[in-house]
């Protein structure tokens, strides 16, 4: 039997959707986090219904509330940090946002992921070893991020030399890149610690601190 043919089901899913409603009215971190549930559930169900459009709305609400949680600091993906938001869900929107980006001919992601410290080199983005998968991927999407919005900042500049370009810049562009050579670095001595590689010499190590 159906669920539409069944009325104990309907009275299931009725007080389901009686509780979520009673938790997104709330203010709590519950709250804020069911309802980015939903965004995230919605733009899914849309999107695999052939909806995309009417999904992207949902994926944009839920960014806008992401923003409006980290207003007045920057967006970490870290729960200790923004403690109204769950990690996982907020590494989920911020890779939707960064894929969403990339198939609207590279518009300016939503999110900003980084610090000012982090984009002028006064702040390490990239852990010395990444601890697990996690924050693999957490690294990753943050360094996106950061390549899309410098890449279509400078896009007036592009055709510039390295040299003509504004100094705050080649100082981003320089921290940018160290991040990624950065990624390599704790890709290394993870494995080393692992016992994969052999230990590393003394050159080597200067150059990884460095």
């Amino acid at each position: 039997m159906s669920a539409d043919q069944n009325p104990a089901s309907l009275r299931h899913y009725n007080k389901a959707i009686r509780a979520v409603q009673k938790l997104v009215l709330a203010s709590s971190k519950k709250s804020r986090q069911m309802i980015l549930t939903c965004c995230l559930l919605f733009y899914a169900i849309k999107g695999i219904r052939g909806g995309f459009e009417t999904g992207v709305k949902h994926l944009k609400s839920g960014l806008a509330i992401l923003n409006e949680s980290t207003a007045g600091s920057n967006f970490k993906m870290n729960v200790a940090e923004v403690p109204d938001v769950d990690e996982d869900i907020a590494g989920l929107l911020s890779s939707l946002d960064i894929v969403y980006s990339y198939m609207n001919n590279f518009s300016t992601p939503s999110l900003v992921l980084t610090t000012i410290n982090e984009q002028i080199g006064k702040k390490r983005l990239v852990p010395t070893v990444f601890s697990n998968t996690r924050e693999v991927q957490t690294v990753c999407t943050k360094l996106t991020n950061w390549a899309y919005h410098f890449v279509l900042a400078m896009i007036e500049d592009s055709s510039k030399a390295y040299e003509e370009l504004p100094a705050l810049m080649q100082q981003e562009l320089r921290s940018l890149l160290l991040s990624h050579e950065q990624v390599e670095q704790a890709f290394f001595f993870h494995r080393l610690e692992t016992g994969i590689y052999h230990k590393p010499r003394p050159s080597e190590l200067i150059c990884a601190k460095v």
